[in-house]
Formats: C-alpha cells, sequence, structure tokens
C-alpha cells in the first residue's frame, strides 16, 4: 500500500519510534557501496509504505508523520 514500488515482503530490518512534532520526517539510508542501488521501504504507522531505489542517497519522506513505529 501507499506509493512503494520496493519488495515489501521481507521483515523490516529496523525500528524506530517517532515522536511528530510539527515538521517533516525524512529517513536516508547510506549504502555501504555507491555503486550498488539500493531500495529503501519504510512502514509508516498507519501500515502505508514509502520508499525509493537510488545509488546515492535512497530517501523517504514524510511530510505530515504521524507519532509511532516507522519500520525500515
Amino acid at each position: 500500500s501507499g506509493d512503494c514500488e520496493a519488495p515489501t515482503e521481507a521483515p523490516p530490518t529496523y525500528g524506530m519510534r517517532y515522536e511528530a512534532g510539527g515538521g517533516p520526517l525524512q529517513i536516508i539510508a547510506d549504502p555501504l557501496d555507491s555503486d550498488n542501488p539500493i531500495w529503501l521501504a519504510v512502514r509508516a504507522p498507519d501500515g502505508t509504505w514509502r520508499s525509493n531505489y537510488s545509488g546515492t542517497l535512497p530517501t523517504a519522506v514524510f511530510d505530515a508523520p504521524r507519532s509511532g513505529q516507522y519500520d525500515v
């Protein structure tokens, strides 16, 4: 669900708790090897996904993030 094209059947690797505070939330992945692009897929507290596929710094942006668990 959401606007994610990444495969999301694998379990999340990381989870983080976020407390909403008035600004956008940006989650950025810094790949160890920029020659091999990676998917960044983030599940928001409401169950929707955001993803980005990039060889540099894939980023998921939540303009009006909710408080709760974000799974990466």
